[in-house]
């Protein structure tokens, strides 16, 4: 089977995983919808989309296999964690700590073959600011009950992954338009 059409299988084989783990994952922690249907379906929706364009821009830019294959199961369960959250308020630490292993991996990987881009203590250091950023934003602009512990711990995960470059500037930015959208209405 050519490489690119695996890489196709794969992307599609753990759609079947973001379909069928939030409602496991819900059970497991006892947790019950708190969404209504259409909202239910929609987050599926939303998170299957970006999932699968976010997929398909990795299969396009991503050479190497190994890398494609961490990036989409972090896309996966990042995908996991949306649906969880909008159905019942919580993200799941069964998810953050894989999608932290295999960042980990990624990065210890692309350290191992000499890509230059990565630095694990920028990395790190990332993580790290990223969390207490958000504790003292959540703080100071009293977002208790908007942004919560997961939130956060999801946030340093991704900064962690992307490390200390424009990314974050990316993702800070999405975070203020993401909050502004949800306290205006």
């Amino acid at each position: 089977m050519p490489q690119r059409l695996l890489r196709i299988v794969i992307l599609i084989t753990l759609e079947v995983f973001i379909l069928a783990l939030p409602g496991l994952i819900m059970k497991y922690k006892k947790k019950q919808d708190q969404a209504s249907k259409s909202k239910k379906t929609a987050s599926i929706v939303a998170a299957t989309f970006t999932y699968f364009l976010s997929g398909a821009f990795v299969l396009i830019k991503e050479q190497l296999f190994v890398n494609y294959v961490l990036l989409v199961l972090i896309l996966m369960l990042s995908a996991i964690i949306v649906i969880v959250d909008t159905r019942c308020r919580i993200i799941p630490n069964i998810c953050l700590f894989p999608m932290l292993i295999l960042s980990a991996v990624y990065l210890i990987y692309n350290t191992a073959i000499g890509a230059e881009w990565v630095n694990i203590v920028f990395s790190i250091i990332s993580m790290i600011m990223m969390c207490i950023g958000l504790i003292a934003l959540t703080a100071a602009l009293h977002f208790q009950g908007y942004l919560g512990a997961g939130d956060i711990k999801y946030l340093s995960v991704g900064a962690f992954l992307f490390g200390f470059s424009n990314r974050i500037v990316g993702m800070l930015a999405g975070i203020v338009v993401s909050m502004a959208a949800y306290l205006v209405p």
